[in-house]
C-alpha cells in the first residue's frame, strides 16, 4: 500500500489550505507551520526532487 513521505504530505496540507483561502477569498498575510523540514523546503532556492513539483506549484506564489 502506498503513502506519502511527512513532508510531502505537509506540503500538500499547506498548499490546500492557500488554495481554499484563495478560493473563498481569505486575505494570506502569513503562512505558519510546526514542521520546519516543509517550512525549509518552502523556503529553499531549489528544494529537493521528492517535493519540488509541490513547492514550485504556482498557489505557493
Amino acid at each position: 500500500m502506498g503513502g506519502f513521505h511527512v513532508v510531502t504530505a505537509e506540503l500538500l496540507a499547506i498548499r490546500e489550505g492557500i488554495r481554499l483561502a484563495i478560493e473563498f477569498g481569505c486575505p494570506l498575510n502569513t503562512i505558519e507551520s510546526d514542521f520546519l523540514r516543509a517550512v525549509q523546503a518552502i523556503n529553499h532556492s531549489n528544494p529537493c526532487f521528492d517535493v519540488a513539483s509541490i513547492v514550485k506549484d504556482r498557489v505557493f506564489y
